[in-house]
């Protein structure tokens, strides 16, 4: 289980990994104030929604634990 401080890093990393992708076409490193939490393994999903209609802009994630949170999270969030 993950904390709402988590939650919001997550938010807070998937929004910075796609803004810098389509800013720079740079993918985002894990940075290192990355909870410990974050960096087991575990399943992530990642979904694009328009503004302000709501519909739906693209979706993916990775829903076994393959890689660290973090790590899933950045490539969900690029792939979406």
């Amino acid at each position: 289980m993950y904390t709402i401080e988590e939650g919001r890093y997550l938010v807070g990393l998937a929004r910075k990994t796609m803004t810098d992708y389509l800013m720079t076409e740079a993918v985002l490193k894990v940075p290192e104030d990355c909870p410990e939490n974050l960096k087991a393994k575990a399943g992530v999903f990642v979904t694009l929604h328009t503004y302000p209609e709501g519909g739906l802009r693209g979706c993916i994630g990775f829903p076994e634990p393959i890689m660290p949170l973090c790590d899933a999270l950045i490539n969900a969030a690029i792939s979406a």
